[in-house]
């Protein structure tokens, strides 16, 4: 969209004195990038009569911004005028219309007004305020600076940023109750004025809520019509075309889950949210909350994963009350944060009065010292009293009692900080899971596509595509996996070029033949599906980068595969060995899928070739029809879970689990894949046993929380991507 950026200057950062010659050189205080130097004037003279044109001052994709003055009332406006390549393009007037619209019926402060819309000549444009200062993206940029210098003044303190940060929440409070959502809210879109003003602008892509969706029209041309505010004083735009489900809206470094997936018609004031909520993590750290390449960040955005909030920029680390603020306003889920963007901003309110977090509750020395502390005369005059009247005796109570009170706070203290690193644990873990379940929801569309274009024109017995080599029993029939070496992290030859095959001895090879042939060539598409569960953007380095990658053994995933019903096994890495009696169709991962939908977890099983204890998450894989074809899958190996659920700088920490719906431990960081008989080719599961009841009793009732069980401490979060439970222990 048109931000700030995109135009090379936010289109209302000039003031009057700037516009206005000095010694016939024009200066600002803001930088511009991306002016064209050589403009002529002939963009905006057809205007008409109500602006004088002066010059220049921004362009890019979506048009030009220019500094004019308005013949009638005499002040300096800025005028955005639309690119004259986009002014038959049915979406981009669409789009530039929608922004003059909302600026125009949102009256606010915190809002850039919208004087007027012109169109002369085909040129569309519209004029709005002109204001000096910078973006909040900038302001933020020198708040880091001071910061790194140790010497932040007043203007760039903490709670300076927060309370600009709240003038951008009550404009989309009152947007929201218009009826209105930004859709890209982000620091470049802020505009901060020379007296301390705050401005929201670039309402091109917001939605208008009970009206068609107008961001993603096709270019079909003519402008659209205008109209007014409704009877109820929401906005009321007019539209010819929606957007379409699957279109991405918004900045990829701030947008929540439903708009990096194109859920339109879940995009609504919680995703405007989510957004604050991503700038409040960059207010605070002064770091960016999403980094990387694009692709990298955009995967993040679809399972809603931010940076860690551990250290802010300058050295120390955040305020535990913003970090719960944060986490609560950006969780994946919308019905899981603040119900409205009123509540956030009040909760960081509360926040900035010293005052109790709904999302972080105070203790009860906590509490008696804010009451206290509100009442310091009071409290003074009781305690000389007492003092007077007791002496010692009140004294020494008085000491034990404060120690006691202290000693609770300390305790209340250490809860929370180990109950917070828990939750931020399991929450990795969850993101970790989400992805892997889009991957193979990918990886199964993909078979489904490739075998539906194939159907009904399958020989019997038709030639292998390139890419597959034989495995186990069918060695003898050629040169399996030629391209395989040694791998330390499979304990075995592996190779990444090829994709291994095989189906059970005595199978009439008709069926799987024509099988693979129907799939093609598939070594690329399981490739990436490892390669995007290390990132998002990884299928796309360097081959060199890539390979490095998959023998480093730095991927999530461990292995993909799909089976079939006809008997079929394809999987990838291709490896060796199998036992010569394997039937793809007997494993547990595919007898519990043959009644499934959509991608799931299963038991940790022992893998076939002898190489890990896997955790798989499988979807099966159905024709039109709906009838079973087979099921695709990709395991993660237990050691590289439980690797990732260690939590080794938790104080007094002994082990962590993961339950299932069961409350079962089917994963346990103390537990080593040689106990639990990965030399087995069994189609058994791994054992698991029940936790204690008084942990089951406490994960049943609350969800997340902590119980003691003995000497130890048993702290839980319930995962939202599976019926798992985290479970880590601590000694006391």
């Amino acid at each position: 969209m048109a931000s700030p950026d995109d135009l090379g200057v936010a289109p209302t950062l000039l003031t009057e004195a700037d516009a206005a010659p000095k010694g016939g050189e024009r200066k600002t205080q803001l930088e511009l990038r991306d002016v064209d130097e050589s403009w002529d004037g002939d963009v905006g003279r057809g205007l008409g009569d109500a602006y004088e044109v002066t010059e220049q001052i921004g362009r890019g994709g979506m048009g030009r911004v220019l500094a004019a003055r308005d013949k009638q009332l005499g002040r300096l406006v800025a005028v955005k005028v639309l690119a004259r390549e986009l002014r038959e393009r049915s979406a981009a007037l669409q789009r530039f219309l929608l922004e003059a619209q909302v600026g125009a019926q949102l009256e606010h402060p915190n809002i850039v007004p919208v004087y007027g819309l012109e169109v002369e000549s085909g040129a569309p444009a519209f004029a709005m305020r002109l204001l000096g200062g910078r973006t909040f993206h900038r302001y933020l940029a020198d708040c880091a600076t001071q910061a790194r210098e140790g010497r932040l003044d007043d203007e760039h303190a903490l709670e300076s940023r927060l309370e600009r940060f709240l003038d951008v929440c009550n404009a989309i409070t009152y947007a929201h109750a218009r009826g209105v959502v930004h859709r890209d809210l982000k620091p470049e879109n802020v505009l901060l004025g020379e007296h301390h003003e705050v401005y929201v602008v670039d309402w091109g892509v917001a939605k208008v809520l009970g009206r068609p969706d107008v961001v993603s029209a096709p270019d079909e041309g003519g402008l659209p019509e205008r109209e007014g505010v409704t009877e109820s004083g929401s906005i009321s735009v007019h539209a010819s075309t929606e957007t379409q489900a699957g279109d991405v809206i918004g900045t990829a470094s701030y947008m929540p889950p439903e708009q990096a997936m194109g859920r339109i018609e879940e995009h609504g004031p919680a995703s405007d949210q989510f957004a604050l909520g991503m700038m409040l993590q960059e207010l605070v750290t002064l770091r960016p909350p999403r980094m990387g390449p694009h692709v990298a960040r955009l995967g993040k955005a679809v399972t809603g994963e931010r940076e860690p909030m551990e250290e802010v920029v300058g050295g120390g680390q955040p305020d535990p009350g913003l970090v719960a603020i944060v986490e609560r306003a950006t969780q994946p889920r919308p019905e899981a944060r603040y119900p409205s963007v009123d509540a956030f901003a009040d909760e960081l309110r509360r926040w900035l009065r010293g005052e109790e977090l709904s999302v972080r509750r105070d203790s009860l020395a906590q509490r008696l010292w804010r009451r206290l502390s509100r009442r310091p005369g009071v409290t003074l005059a009781v305690v000389f009293a007492l003092l007077t009247l007791l002496a010692g005796a009140v004294a020494a109570s008085l000491w034990s009692t404060v120690e006691a009170q202290r000693e609770a706070a300390a305790q209340s203290e250490r809860l929370s900080a180990m109950s917070g690193a828990v939750v931020r644990r399991s929450q990795a873990l969850d993101q970790r899971l989400a992805r892997v379940k889009a991957l193979v929801e990918g990886l199964g569309a993909r078979v489904e596509e490739r075998l539906a274009r194939a159907s009904g024109d399958r020989d019997a017995a038709p030639p292998l595509p390139p890419g597959y080599a034989p495995v186990g029993w069918l060695a003898e029939r050629g040169p399996a996996l030629e391209h395989a070496r040694p791998h330390a992290r499979y304990g075995m030859d592996v190779s990444f070029v090829d994709t291994g095959y095989l189906w059970p001895p005595g199978e009439d090879e008709a069926g799987p033949r024509a099988t693979l042939a129907a799939l093609g060539p598939m070594s690329d598409v399981f490739r990436d599906v490892l390669l995007a569960s290390f990132d998002a953007g990884a299928p796309h380095l360097p081959t060199g980068e890539r390979d490095a990658l998959l023998w480093e053994g730095q991927t999530p995933l461990h292995v993909t595969y799909a089976g079939f019903e006809d008997g079929l096994l394809v999987n990838y890495p291709g490896y060796l060995p199998f036992p010569t009696a394997y039937d793809p169709r007997r494993r547990p991962w595919y007898v519990a899928n043959r009644e499934t939908h959509g991608p799931r977890f299963g038991p940790p099983y022992p893998d076939a070739s002898g190489s890990a204890i896997l955790v798989p998450c499988n979807r099966a894989i159905r024709d039109a029809e709906g009838a079973l074809q087979g099921v695709a899958g990709a395991d993660m190996a237990l050691d590289d879970l439980a690797a990732l659920m260690r939590m080794d700088d938790l104080p007094g920490w002994r082990r962590t689990a993961l339950l299932d719906g069961d409350l079962r431990e089917i994963v346990d960081t103390s537990e080593q894949s040689e106990e639990l008989g990965v030399s087995l080719h069994g189609d058994a599961t791994v054992e698991s046993r029940r936790v204690e009841p008084a942990v089951a009793e406490a994960v049943r009732a609350e969800g997340t929380g902590w119980v003691r069980v003995g000497n130890e401490l048993v702290l839980f979060d319930q995962l939202e991507e599976i019926d798992w439970t985290f479970v880590a222990r601590v000694t006391e």
